[in-house]
């Protein structure tokens, strides 16, 4: 008898596992449908998650910048894409920080808006998917994929985890791991076409946006993503001219259109005679781009840069972390 009822009641318990992910599916599903609705930022900022989290607030940098703000608007409010309450000050203030002058600044902010309405961006609410997990292909034949099949394509062929975005803690931005001796960019130019990458580069922009636009909305502090880029083991067969010269031209199509969203790209681990190579070629790049590069080679350098965008803790030991887990567990 208490076998029959102990049958009855796993039969239960998976029925109800069954109907719950059912339920959680279709409530993704209808989320994915919904249009990206920002909410009015938060002009009461929480405080910063560590001693070094350094981020400006929302709050002080609309009072800093308020009258170029009112100038881009009344140069703006005409264009017939201009919606207030997806074009708001926040919005406008990125612009105004990447280029400090007001007429380049709307020029950039009408491309963005007729990017977004020729791609319709406005139209769906991205952060649903697993993006995060982008190089955890799915190796069966489900319908649904935890990530768009161009990308799961591109996966195909570089080494697994060889790169992982995530994010390590819910109030802060977003990290791009990325160990390029386990890139592969010869068969990459070879296997993924042209249009595959701009699409699959679309995406993730506007995914890395809608992330970033949400913590930044919610803490009211202005929250990027940076790259850690582990150069362990680098020769020249990681580096293919003809994939550097696309990847070029795909990146320059969204170099504008999505400003503040970059926090840095950091060199972890890169030869010493790249390292000595770097410290004088940065002094003949324009500064808006030295100042975005940096090298982590010191465990120094690993206790100063880190702590401004993540947890020490959180980072694994592969990227001079103390998380002995690879790849990091994503919020």
């Amino acid at each position: 008898m208490m076998g029959i009822q102990e049958q009855q009641h796993e039969e239960e318990q998976v029925q109800h596992e069954a109907q719950k992910q059912q339920e959680q599916e279709k409530q993704e599903q209808e989320q994915e449908q919904q249009p990206y609705k920002p909410k009015p930022p938060n002009m009461s900022p929480i405080a910063p998650v560590t001693p070094d989290d350094c981020r400006p607030s929302v709050r002080d940098l609309l009072l800093e910048h308020v009258n170029p703000i009112q100038e881009m608007k009344e140069l703006i409010k005409s264009n017939p894409l201009y919606n207030l309450k997806l074009h708001d000050d926040l919005w406008l203030l990125r612009f105004w920080l990447s280029s400090r002058n007001v007429k380049r600044a709307v020029k950039h902010a009408i491309e963005a808006m007729e990017y977004r309405e020729l791609h319709k961006l406005d139209e769906r609410d991205i952060r649903v998917t697993m993006w995060p997990l982008w190089d955890v292909c799915s190796n069966n034949n489900d319908e649904k994929e935890v990530s768009p099949k161009e990308y799961i394509h591109l996966c195909s062929l570089m080494e697994k985890y060889s790169i992982v975005h995530c994010q390590l803690h819910p109030d802060r931005g977003l990290i791009s791991f990325v160990k390029i001796s386990g890139l592969r960019p010869d068969e990459q130019y070879e296997g993924v076409t042209e249009e595959e990458d701009i699409y699959t580069k679309r995406l993730w922009t506007e995914w890395r946006f809608q992330v970033l636009d949400e913590i930044t909305r919610r803490t009211g502090r202005l929250t990027k993503h940076i790259t850690v880029a582990d150069m362990t083991d680098v020769s020249l067969k990681h580096f293919d001219r003809r994939a550097a010269k696309r990847n070029g031209r795909v990146n320059k199509i969204t170099s504008f259109l999505y400003p503040q969203d970059n926090g840095g790209v950091f060199l972890f681990n890169a030869p010493s005679i790249f390292r000595n190579a770097w410290r004088i070629l940065r002094l003949f790049f324009p500064k808006r781009l030295s100042d975005k590069v940096d090298l982590i080679a010191t465990k120094e350098d690993i206790c100063q840069i880190y702590p401004k965008f993540v947890n020490i803790d959180s980072v694994s030991n592969c990227f001079g972390g103390n998380d002995p887990n690879w790849p990091p567990t994503s919020m």
